[in-house]
């Protein structure tokens, strides 16, 4: 008898062609849930709820440094106390969330709206802020002198004070504000990122002169690192530069036409790769180094549509981003939706999936294999929440939801096109139980046969009945009970009956 099985997942979630067909190893889609790198489709962590109250109002961001989790404020403020998975006694994150300080040295009150950077150079924290006037901000020192609201603001009249910056090469590189039509990008003194005037040392009035490299008339956009270079975005294009603590030795490499990045905070790496978002999706630096085109299909493109309707649905989020090691995913959210990109060059795993979060993400952070994250209820209130992987529900605000698990496939013709068959049973390979259902007409996608409920492997058991007539079917497999559950593979019994 004719029997298919579907028991590798690899190619994750892939919009390209439409329901009609897919890769057999891709799905149409992949919700709450992740491809391992057996290439089986695990439910992901619920969320704990770690914070026992609301965080403190004005404090904005989440960040770890340190085995400690910070937000930031524009005045001081005492600890708040975490419980839960990662922070509990026997967890490497500390127990007290801190606030740092970064007050506006020319306005004490003028709070924080966002925190574009937090980085780690030499030990101390370097911070860009942009606080509600509209004003940016950097500041450098100890975790100790922002807690006790030491102002650590750096006066040096040539730090540029704008959105983007990196540690490169023992220095800052960073760019001035869009406002100024930033073409320079400036650099700090070596070992001194509070020193951007230093002779022969630092950038001073000038920098490295990224618009006079540029083919048009662009500005300088963002800077990040790419496998040792210092990775430039301009409005459409990318310079590779090749950095040195001797300003004399820096020197272009090269230019990349046809990208750009829109979302600061969604450049991440990944590998020896750094991914990043615009309106048209989510990219790669190397994969536009080796095909320099938009038209050359990107990493993001299986997902792209799912991307827009995300940008378009929760337009005044900022998109975050980050690498989880836990995993090797990188990780972008955008509002209450999460894109989670699992990658392994030993398996040849390159999978997209996605999650759908009880409340939109105001913050994003990262500690081995924990992940914690900073949300907002409708009403404004902000707590803190970390992914447990002995939680099957997540945590909200007030109360607790379901995690809805939904893996959808496209339609498969069964190895043989056009060609009428009968489907008369199927078998599941669940760690677990899930609800399994069926879909025969590719013209009319809703049409679906009742759902009913399987557990763990049924292939030594009674055949689990379908009875269709098609050329074509589809699988949907639905969870959302307080307990784990993995799809290890399905398999579909027919005869063929041949034209008709």
């Amino acid at each position: 008898m004719p029997a298919m099985s579907f028991q590798d997942f690899r190619a994750g979630i892939d919009r390209r062609k439409s329901q009609q067909i897919v890769d057999q190893t891709g799905l149409y889609d992949c919700k709450n849930a992740f491809i391992n790198s057996g290439f089986a489709v695990k439910k992901r962590s619920g969320i704990d709820k770690i914070t026992a109250s609301s965080l403190t109002v004005n404090s904005k961001g989440l960040f770890e440094f340190d085995e400690i989790l910070y937000v930031v404020s524009h005045a001081t403020s005492g600890n708040q106390t975490l419980a839960g998975y990662g922070v509990d006694s026997g967890y490497p994150i500390s127990t007290l969330l801190k606030t740092l300080a970064a007050p506006n040295p020319s306005s004490g009150s003028d709070t924080v709206a966002y925190v574009w950077q937090f980085l780690i150079f030499n030990n101390k924290i370097y911070l860009v802020v942009e606080y509600a006037s509209g004003t940016i901000r950097h500041h450098y020192g100890t975790a100790a002198q922002f807690i006790a609201g030491t102002n650590v603001a750096i006066t040096d009249t040539n730090c540029p004070n704008g959105k983007s910056a990196v540690v490169h090469d023992s220095k800052i590189y960073a760019i001035q504000p869009e406002s100024d039509n930033p073409a320079y990008v400036k650099y700090s003194a070596t070992e001194d990122p509070t020193n951007w005037s230093k002779v022969k040392d630092s950038s001073g009035l000038l920098g490295i002169p990224a618009g006079l490299e540029a083919m048009g008339n662009e500005h300088a956009v963002a800077v990040t690192s790419y496998r040792g270079f210092l990775a430039v975005f301009m409005q459409n294009s990318i310079q590779l530069w090749k950095t040195h603590p001797n300003p004399g030795l820096i020197e272009l490499d090269t230019t990349v036409d046809n990208a750009f990045v829109e979302s600061l905070n969604s450049l991440a790496p990944i590998n020896e790769d750094v991914y990043y978002l615009n309106s048209t999706g989510i990219h790669s630096v190397g994969q536009k180094i080796y095909t320099d085109t938009m038209a050359t299909s990107d990493v993001g493109s299986p997902i792209s549509d799912l991307v827009k309707d995300s940008l378009s649905t929760y337009s005044t989020s900022e998109p975050l981003a980050l690498f989880f090691p836990g995993e090797n995913q990188y990780i972008l959210v955008i509002g209450k939706d999460m894109f989670i990109f699992t990658h392994s060059s030993k398996a040849g795993l390159n999978a997209w999936t996605r999650y759908v979060l009880p409340e939109s993400v105001t913050g994003i952070a990262k500690y081995r294999n924990y992940l914690f994250i900073r949300a907002i209820t409708d009403a404004g209130a902000e707590n803190l929440f970390s992914f447990n992987p002995s939680s099957y529900q997540d945590a909200t605000a007030s109360s607790t939801s379901s995690i809805d698990v939904e893996i959808l496939s496209s339609f498969n013709s069964l190895g043989q096109a056009g060609t009428w068959k009968q489907i008369y049973g199927s078998d599941v390979m669940f760690e677990g139980t899930a609800n399994l259902q069926h879909r025969w007409d590719s013209r009319s996608p809703s049409e679906e046969t009742t759902s009913f409920a399987l557990t763990n492997d049924t292939r030594p058991g009674t055949l689990i009945p379908v009875e269709l007539m098609t050329t074509e079917i589809s699988y949907k497999v639905t969870q959302s009970d307080n307990t784990d559950f993995k799809l290890n593979g399905l398999t579909y019994y027919y005869n063929q009956l041949g034209l008709f």
